[in-house]
């Protein structure tokens, strides 16, 4: 696996996931909601063609639906948990060259990351790499990348 190439990965990706949990969450709520709405309808409902009724139908897959936001909700958890872990590790200055090369990146991201380091671009592209490193190996306790 190359883990430096997952990493790059799950930081560019890192910003979209986090949204992702809150709106997972809201999906949860909304389904646990129409959940519990079904559970208080009249369950002497006329059948449907197919032996069930269209309440039951209805509840089994509000029951799948929720139940498959729950399971990607915990996936993306660990993930964001993991990386934010990662991150609290490096300094102030790491995490911003991390988020200017891969989250946030700026059309002049290099010229960005030599003023937060005030360097030259080769130094920058050094500091990157190192900030990089340190944040893989705390993530994925891998020292040879």
């Amino acid at each position: 696996m190359d883990y430096r190439k997952s990493m790059i990965d799950d930081l560019s990706k890192h910003r979209q996931r986090v949204c992702g949990l809150k709106n997972l969450k809201e999906k949860i709520i909304a389904a646990e909601s129409e959940l519990r709405a079904i559970k208080n309808a009249d369950p002497s409902k006329v059948s449907v063609r197919g032996g069930g009724n269209a309440d039951a139908d209805k509840r089994i897959a509000l029951i799948v639906e929720r139940d498959n936001y729950k399971r990607n909700y915990a996936i993306i958890k660990r993930a964001v948990d993991v990386l934010d872990a990662g991150l609290a590790t490096l300094s102030e200055q790491e995490k911003k060259t991390l988020e200017l090369f891969y989250m946030d990146r700026p059309h002049d991201h290099i010229g960005a990351v030599c003023e937060v380091w005030q360097c030259e671009q080769a130094e920058a592209y050094r500091k990157k790499d190192e900030a990089l490193r340190k944040l893989t190996i705390a993530c994925y306790g891998i020292t040879e990348i």
